[in-house]
């Protein structure tokens, strides 16, 4: 099946820690899958369509992987490594994305600017009429 942009929107929005702390609060359905390696594997049900996978490093509790799924077929998955303190929080410097399985992006990312202010009309979109 093919991937549309909004799809594939929808599913990285998914992928983000507010899906963590919802499924925590019991807001969304989780499963425990099988551990995998290293990893516990958990997921999260947004519907019975769309679900996203967390292996979540058994020490030191930081996500080494997530794909999420639509109709049981993997849409997109990240792999997260070089995890580093960057103020106070643990954040990968190392993301490969893949989409359907093929690699789409492999980034190493230098640093992270955590105290710049960025302006909320940047993410805000307009729809003409």
């Amino acid at each position: 099946f093919r991937v549309s942009e909004t799809a594939a929107s929808r599913h990285w929005g998914m992928m983000g820690f507010d899906t963590l702390n919802r499924a925590i609060e019991g807001q969304l359905v989780t499963a425990r899958q099988r551990d995998e390696g290293n990893d516990y594997v958990v997921e999260v049900k947004f519907n019975p369509q769309d679900t996203v996978r967390y292996w979540i490093n058994q020490q030191t509790f930081l996500i080494d992987k997530i794909s999420t799924r639509y109709n049981s077929q993997v849409l997109i998955e990240e792999q997260r490594s070089d995890y580093r303190r960057a103020d106070c929080m643990m954040l990968p410097f190392h993301i490969v994305t893949r989409l359907q399985g093929q690699r789409f992006a492999d980034l190493s990312i230098e640093s992270y600017d955590l105290k710049s202010r960025v302006p909320e009309a940047t993410f805000t979109i307009t729809v003409g009429r």
